[in-house]
């Protein structure tokens, strides 16, 4: 029987069920397996519109970031005092005069000269003299400058015993403090951020520890009436 069936199928229609199959088993599985595919595929591009929409934002925030003046740094954070991007020679000067009033060193001479540009960083040299009471109270003055911002590298102390006067100490200091420019923009968004190293962030430790200047901005005062303006 089987025989007689099978004879009668010709060999055109055997040649057709491969494909038949085939064809059949592709429509099942589009047919069960298909709207949860398109319901996934539609899921993951609304995701990906989500995510392009917010890069967007972001690329457009960060432009926004990238034309921000440096001039609106806050001015009481520690690295932008430590090296500012103006030149800081009152900053120094305030410094050295209040640390002399503490100490109780007179400051005799003062000049601040010579302004040095070598491209990224600039420098600026400052020279004064110094009259003391008290060798220890010298010593305090020194120390004190060891510590105090903005950044500054301290070239040349030097200190006598004036002749015929046991207490009287005269000295010269000189010193060259730097200064620059703040970055213009920032890096783009799809540049990974370069994390500080751990002698960064030691350094930042100590020189948040040094002494700031008083003032960082000077700031108009309101107008006075002055009867006698030359005194």
């Amino acid at each position: 029987m089987s025989n007689k069936f099978s004879s009668k199928i010709g060999p055109n229609f055997k040649i057709m069920m491969v494909p038949v199959i085939a064809i059949t088993a592709v429509v099942l599985v589009f047919v069960f397996f298909a709207p949860k595919t398109a319901s996934e595929l539609d899921k993951k591009m609304k995701e990906f519109k989500t995510v392009q929409s917010e890069e967007v934002v972001l690329s457009a925030k960060l432009e926004s970031l990238r034309g921000i003046s440096p001039d609106l740094l806050d001015s009481e954070d520690v690295t932008v005092i430590a090296l500012p991007s103006k030149n800081p020679g009152l900053w120094i000067v305030s410094q050295i005069r209040r640390s002399s009033r503490e100490t109780e060193i007179s400051i005799t001479e003062m000049s601040v000269t010579n302004i040095y540009d070598s491209g990224d960083i600039k420098s600026s040299d400052i020279e004064f003299e110094l009259e003391a009471n008290e060798y220890q109270s010298l010593l305090a003055f020194i120390e004190d400058m060891t510590v105090m911002l903005p950044v500054y590298s301290l070239n040349l102390i030097s200190v006598n015993r004036e002749k015929g006067q046991r207490n009287i100490f005269r000295g010269e200091v000189k010193a060259t403090f730097f200064w620059s420019d703040f970055p213009k923009t920032l890096p783009p968004i799809n540049e990974p951020i370069n994390k500080l190293t751990d002698d960064e962030i030691k350094l930042l430790e100590v020189i948040t520890a040094f002494k700031r200047p008083i003032f960082t901005e000077l700031t108009p005062g309101q107008p006075q009436d002055r009867p006698q303006p030359f005194n």
